[in-house]
């Protein structure tokens, strides 16, 4: 009786699998999948995580050039959106520094800016597509020479 029920279970759990491979078969046919990661834009993708960040220009391998300043921003424009970052607006001014042709930088600051800084600042009340509460940061984007981290084969 035991083995007749395991063959009986196991005939059905087959015919299950089957059911739902040719199921899922079927869907791949009729749905398409589109993400929002673009083939030739795929660097700046990742740029940001090709810039150091320093404390201070000692800490920069020489030699090394200031390229200038930079600045990101992370912006809550609507009442139901997300408070902004200071990792987001890092994040942003570390992607400027690098479309710049940085590989280093150094924060100077960052800012939390509420509505009513941005009013002030502003000197006029908010328009819509204007932010809600804003976090700016501020750096020096830096070139310099990396070290040569690979081992010589010979």
């Amino acid at each position: 009786m035991r083995v007749r029920l395991k063959a009986y279970f196991i005939k059905i759990l087959m015919c299950s699998f089957l059911i739902l491979l040719s199921g899922c078969a079927h869907l791949s046919k009729n749905y398409t999948v589109s993400t929002n990661i673009d083939r030739e834009n795929f660097k700046e993708y990742f740029s940001a995580s090709r810039v150091t960040v320093f404390k201070n220009e000692k800490e920069i391998p020489s030699p090394f050039k200031l390229l200038g300043l930079v600045e990101g921003e992370d912006c809550k424009v609507k009442t139901h959106h997300a408070a902004p970052t200071k990792i987001i607006a890092k994040q942003t001014t570390k992607t400027k520094a690098f479309n710049k042709g940085a590989n280093g930088i150094i924060f100077t600051s960052c800012i939390l800016l509420d509505n009513q800084k941005l009013e002030k600042q502003n000197g006029v009340q908010r328009a819509d597509n204007q932010c809600l509460a804003s976090f700016v940061c501020y750096g020096k984007a830096y070139k310099f020479q990396p070290l040569n981290t690979e081992k010589n084969s010979g």
